[in-house]
């Protein structure tokens, strides 16, 4: 789950000034072109084929994915939250 955030959230917002100097503040035109491809240096593939070439981050794609629609506590208290487990 951390690894998803760091590489989807954190990384893509430290490139986020340039993305927007080259395509604007705008909705990207479809499934490619989108930051994080644009941070991959690979802007012309989607996420999703930049995901099924990289085994290590689908497999841990697929943990985050069941992780949080399983209703744990990441899904609960939400994600930043969710990696402090706090007991009610």
């Amino acid at each position: 789950m951390f690894s998803l955030m760091r590489n989807n959230v954190a990384a893509v917002s430290t490139i986020l000034p340039s993305y927007f100097d080259v395509y604007g503040r705008t909705e990207p035109p479809g499934p490619e072109h989108v930051p994080t491809s644009y941070l991959a240096g690979r802007p012309e593939e989607s996420f999703w084929s930049l995901l099924r070439k990289d085994e290590t981050a689908l497999r841990g794609f697929g943990v985050a994915m069941r992780t949080t629609s399983n209703g744990s506590e990441a899904l609960r208290i939400g994600l930043i939250w969710g990696l402090i487990p706090i007991r009610s």
